[in-house]
């Protein structure tokens, strides 16, 4: 090959586009070079980790060439194309007819009249991962010149190849995750969808407990206060008893609507803080009034104590710190059958929180049940419901309006070994005067 040749295949393949398309760019410097070295066919071939070949474009090359050559079932690894990718070299056939390691291929070889084939790695990181071949229907001898630049020129078709590769992974990739934020922004939609059907179905259900209650109370009320009537005027024992019966299920009955009815309203998220002035120790004096007869009848200890330096005077909502309150010394009741029940209310004038701490020696809560206690409808287990009655709902509305509140819950119990809880509330000092009037 003269330097002139040389010239003319740099010349060529410098005016190639190399915007082009990896697959039509080394197809066009395919053909510059087979142009001018004399060359029938040429082609790039990659080579898998089982020696199976795939041509990546070719010059001249007819497809049925390249069919047939899909066809034949053997691997390219005893051939001279292994040579090339196990030893990185140039490996050229003359007569490829008569190699036996070429046998496999004999036939297409003779089909189309293919005497020298020259086998170029083509290289990754310093590692052949296939070959660009050139194909001559004569006896074509190569020069050590010749092969200098053919080696040359497989680094231009291996960049191409390498890129082109590394184009295709981006693209995979690119495509992976715009079906990914296409699905994600789907999922996202039939989300919000989702949550504003729960959200308007949470809410049609809460407005309807709050109906229903309303609509239940009504009669309930009068069904106690005739109940309350014929119990004063009855005079025979038995009659009085199954009265009294009557009046407590009723009792009840309204305590578990009213239960529903406030539990509703903090879902439907119709509360508002009713912030006034008042003191702590007359909410506890009438709480503890609420509780002494209930005490008296289970005969329980039951004291409630003000810290010396609680405020006179705080502001908050004392409706519904009554009912916190309430709430939670109902459930002390309910599960103390011996010993006592104590309220201890105590003030951090750093923080201007109040600490309401409610003690028992009940039967207490698992450590695995504790997690639980302040769902709606939730108990420790189904016994408990069948021995003390109850639907759960006490403990969930106070931690609810706690919350609310902008203060917490903890609690400390263990199985059989009493429960403590502790309501913490923040309630700013006052020193206006307190309102006088006390929630029921």
């Amino acid at each position: 090959m003269s330097s002139e040749q040389s010239r003319r295949i740099s010349a060529g393949i410098a005016r190639l586009d190399i915007r082009l398309e990896p697959k039509l760019f080394c197809c066009e410097a395919l053909t510059v070079i087979c142009h001018n070295l004399g060359f029938d066919y040429g082609s790039i071939l990659l080579v898998d980790a089982q020696g199976k070949g795939k041509f990546f474009t070719a010059y001249n090359l007819p497809d049925s060439y390249q069919q047939e050559a899909y066809n034949i079932d053997a691997s390219l690894m005893p051939t001279p194309v292994g040579d090339v990718i196990r030893n990185n070299r140039v490996e050229i056939m003359q007569a490829t007819r008569f190699d036996e390691r070429l046998r496999p291929w004999r036939g297409l070889y003779l089909r189309f009249e293919i005497e020298t084939i020259v086998w170029v790695p083509l290289l990754d990181k310093g590692k052949p991962f296939g070959t660009f071949n050139l194909y001559s229907c004569r006896d074509r001898e190569i020069h050590g010149h010749e092969t200098d630049l053919l080696t040359q020129l497989s680094l231009l078709f291996s960049m191409a190849i390498v890129n082109d590769e590394h184009v295709q992974a981006l693209r995979e990739k690119s495509e992976y995750l715009e079906k990914e934020i296409i699905e994600r922004k789907r999922v996202e939609t039939e989300l919000r969808e989702t949550g504003k059907m729960a959200e308007s179905a949470s809410r049609a259900k809460s407005e309807f407990l709050t109906n229903m209650s309303h609509e239940i109370r009504t009669p309930m009320n009068a069904i106690l206060g005739f109940a309350n009537i014929l119990l004063e005027e009855e005079s025979d024992p038995q009659k009085a008893e199954a009265l009294q019966i009557i009046n407590d299920a009723g009792h009840n009955l309204l305590d578990l609507i009213n239960d529903i009815l406030d539990l509703a309203r903090i879902e439907t998220s119709k509360l508002t803080v009713d912030s006034v002035n008042f003191s702590v120790r007359k909410l506890l004096e009438h709480t503890e009034r609420m509780f002494v007869k209930e005490s008296l009848i289970k005969k329980l200890s039951f004291v409630v104590r003000v810290g010396r330096d609680f405020p006179m005077t705080v502001t908050g909502d004392r409706y519904k710190l009554s009912k916190i309150i309430r709430n939670i010394l109902k459930n002390a009741f309910k599960f103390t059958r011996q010993g006592e029940i104590v309220v201890d209310a105590y003030y951090d004038h750093d923080t201007g929180n109040a600490f309401f701490r409610v003690s028992d020696t009940g039967i207490g809560i698992p450590q695995d049940k504790q997690d639980i206690i302040f769902d709606a409808f939730r108990q420790v287990d189904t016994s408990t419901t069948r021995k003390f009655g109850g639907t759960g709902l006490g403990l969930t509305i106070a931690a609810k309006l706690t919350q609310f509140l902008g203060g917490d819950i903890t609690l400390d119990s263990s199985d059989g070994g009493g429960a403590e809880f502790v309501i913490i509330v923040p309630l700013p000092v006052c020193t206006g005067k307190e309102n006088d009037a006390y929630p029921a």
